[in-house]
């Protein structure tokens, strides 16, 4: 019954001017069912779950219809055969509406009917199908007047049915708020209903297969044929829609300016909370699966995806292989006769059995031309095997257009609508979209030589560019090639601790090409700034900053690299501390320490790199409230091969950083025994810069000021679990830290007599 009326609801006759007897017919009859059927029955959801239904249905068979049209010229012309007749094309008078009835519905039903359900639906299920109705039909365009309306609109939605609805739920708003999120991300993102982003599912080793193979309706491959699991394109393209609604209402909230107590502020703020907390993590989920499973999409597989429908697909290899193994089968009579032939004359060349040679080639050449000519002109019939490996090749392909038309350019579309709704909620998700989408567009797997995926990745790295509002929007696609050239061919390539599974894959910066004019452009584009950019954004655009930071050769155009750094460390602590700022501590101070391994970090002033490295560690003087003010992590870098165990550079460099340090916080220093053993092995070694600046540090580590001379102070004994780390030093391949680690175990064993035994 609820189907009959979603078909009945979904192709009246059009009401855009006045509305016509049929659809008020069909009005009445609606409100009649809802107002006379009980509460339990839930007949609202019941009709808007078969309008939802309906829609999807019908989408996806005007697609199939579009798809067999275009297959093949035989299939155009019987569905639009050509009259030749005309002597010139015939007129089309009207304006062509790109919803003709071979679509099965009427949009501007199905969106006016919904509005009348939405505000009796019960779970938040149904009502996020019902607000994805309410944008069926509708274009992501955000400067038309029909966006004004849909805006508008949402708002009283929101406002009058979901805030009262989370109120009324037994779950909390952060829970309906989610659930309406993943729902969103799921029709956004993917092209089948049970998809879930979970690329650990030990039932999908492939990575390709969607449904479970435990589902009673599956094959043996774990593919359900039934199309009611298949999200179609106009349910996709209404929910890119409504992300582009809610992202424009999101971004008009100010969360300084906003009252609490405000109603009028609510929708914004749910809206703010949905497109920046929620939706992100489950579309940034459904990128990394779909993800997963284009780089397990191998060489064999193009060559199947790209191979003709309804033909038996053979590889190269396996050609190569029968036609090795038939060869000798053909030739080797001929190959003793030759032989004999020369046995018997003594060696040397023979003129006949080279001619009867000749001879059989040609029969052969002539065998595999009849063939060739027999296949041409009609198709033999398959054995058995044959049409089960047919079956198989089928399904294999249809699930790898999932994957390469699906799953993957969907994901990428929702991460551009949601980046586009508002500058503002685009800039808020560089953070969490940012190296994901960048893994898409230096990926070299196989399904990545497309140009189609190729460009889709590249446009979602740009649109992310763009957010970066501190810079022109002209520039975005510049940014976009710096960020690809930061990470390109410099994919690492990490083991897992389970031996059946596959080796993640973890982006690493690499050194700048020499030149660069892109990230010249980057890099002259932050510095013109002239102040901080925000959080985000510095997040955003850092590994272009650390990439001409790295290697042995100058950048021409990125030397100002470094005091775009060090102006951002003012973000690490303070008034102007942000989060996504100070998560990066490590890998900013690793930078400097990596420019100070090479001669060309002499070339760098004001500041210099030690400055630079000593700004990373800056640090609230009295705020040890949330835990220690440097963690074990964000101090690693000093102690490691690029700093207390490097060159003379980073050595001397990590000494006055611990000096800065030790001065501020004493006992941090004090109290970790790495931190301690590191600054007494740099006391004893045989270069003075080195020396003179580990010897301050160990005295301001122990209590003295920094006026402290330090040529003439003794210095205090270490704590007496010294030779723990001093020992395995003894070895080192540097025969400098090897003789520095000697002299401080003796030192200290003169400091500490009882130690000897």
């Amino acid at each position: 019954a609820t189907k009959t009326l979603a078909v009945c609801t979904a192709n009246t006759v059009s009401i855009t001017t006045q509305p016509s007897s049929s659809y008020s017919n069909i009005h009445t009859s609606l409100k009649t069912i809802t107002t006379y059927s009980p509460a339990s029955a839930k007949a609202a959801d019941a009709i808007l779950i078969a309008f939802f239904a309906y829609v999807n249905e019908q989408s996806l068979k005007f697609e199939d219809a579009i798809i067999a049209l275009k297959e093949d010229r035989s299939s155009r012309d019987q569905s639009d055969p050509m009259d030749e007749s005309f002597n010139k094309l015939p007129k089309a008078k009207g304006k062509p509406s790109v919803y003709a009835p071979g679509r099965g519905y009427d949009p501007n039903s199905i969106r006016l009917a919904t509005k009348s359900f939405l505000p009796m639906a019960t779970t938040a299920d149904t009502l996020s199908r019902a607000l994805l109705l309410s944008h069926i039909g509708t274009t992501t365009r955000t400067n038309r007047r029909q966006r004004v309306v849909l805006v508008s609109h949402t708002l009283d939605v929101l406002k009058d049915i979901l805030l009262p609805f989370a109120g009324k739920s037994e779950k909390s708003l952060d829970e309906v708020t989610d659930e309406i999120a993943q729902f969103l991300a799921r029709f956004a993102a993917s092209t089948r209903l049970d998809s879930t982003p979970q690329s650990n599912d030990p039932n999908n080793a492939d990575g390709v297969c969607d449904t479970p193979k435990s589902s009673p309706t599956s094959d043996a491959r774990g593919i359900k044929s039934s199309k009611n699991e298949i999200i179609s394109p106009a349910l996709h393209e209404s929910s890119l829609s409504f992300i582009t609604t809610i992202g424009g209402i999101a971004g008009s909230f100010d969360a300084e300016l906003a009252d609490d107590g405000d109603d009028e502020n609510k929708p914004y703020s749910f809206s703010n909370t949905l497109c920046i907390k929620n939706l992100p993590p489950h579309l940034i989920s459904h990128l990394s699966v779909s993800m997963n499973r284009v780089e397990s999409i191998t060489d064999e597989d193009m060559e199947l995806y790209q191979s003709p429908n309804g033909i038996l697909f053979k590889t190269e290899s396996a050609g190569t292989s029968n036609s090795e193994s038939k060869a000798p089968a053909t030739t080797k009579p001929m190959e003793k006769k030759k032989a004999a032939a020369r046995k018997g004359k003594g060696g040397g060349f023979d003129a006949f059995a080279d001619e009867e040679w000749e001879r059989e080639v040609k029969k052969d050449l002539e065998k595999k031309k009849k063939a060739l000519e027999q296949t041409a002109s009609g198709p033999r019939s398959l054995s058995p095997q044959e049409k089960e490996e047919l079956n198989q090749q089928t399904q294999r392909r249809e699930e790898l257009s999932r994957v390469i038309c699906g799953d993957f350019p969907r994901t990428l579309a929702a991460i551009r609508s949601l980046c586009e709704s508002d500058i503002e909620i685009g800039n808020a998700c560089l953070p969490v979209f940012g190296t994901a989408v960048v893994g898409t567009v230096v990926s070299s797997c196989s399904a990545m030589m497309l140009p189609d995926l190729q460009n889709d990745a590249f446009d979602t790295l740009a649109t992310l560019a763009s957010c970066v509002y501190e810079i022109e929007e002209t520039h975005a696609h510049t940014l976009a090639r710096a960020l690809a050239i930061s990470f390109q061919s410099n994919v690492e390539t990490t083991k897992t601790g389970d031996e059946d599974s596959d080796n993640k894959k973890v982006l690493a910066v690499s050194a700048l090409p020499s030149p660069c004019a892109p990230a010249a452009c980057a890099i002259f584009e932050m510095d013109d700034y002239g102040e901080c950019l925000s959080g985000t954004s510095f997040a955003f655009l850092f590994p272009i900053i650390k990439a001409a930071l790295t290697g042995p050769r100058n950048i021409p155009g990125c030397d100002a690299a470094l005091s775009v750094l060090e102006r951002h460390c003012a973000m690490l602590a303070g008034e102007e501390m942000d989060a996504n700022v100070k998560s990066l501590r490590k890998e900013m101070a690793t930078s400097v320490l990596e420019l100070l391994s090479h001669d060309r970090s002499q070339t760098f002033v004001n500041p210099t790199p030690y400055e630079t490295l000593i700004s990373c560690y800056a640090t609230d003087e009295a705020d040890t409230s949330s835990g220690p003010v440097l963690t074990a992590p964000e101090i690693a870098p000093l102690l490691g091969g690029l700093g207390a165990l490097g060159s003379e550079n980073t050595r001397v460099a990590s000494m006055e950083t611990l000096a800065s340090i030790a001065e501020l916080h004493p006992k941090m220093v004090k109290n970790n025994p790495l931190v301690e053993n590191r600054i007494w092995l740099n006391c004893f070694d045989k270069n003075d810069r080195i020396k003179h600046a580990a010897r301050k540090a160990w005295l301001l580590t122990n209590g003295n000021d920094a006026s402290v001379d330090v040529d003439e102070t003794p210095l205090q004994p270490p704590s007496k679990m010294y030779a723990v780390p001093l020992l395995p030093l003894l070895s080192h391949d540097d025969t400098s830290i090897s003789s520095a680690a000697a002299a401080a175990i003796a030192h200290a064993m003169g400091m500490h007599p009882d130690s000897t035994e």
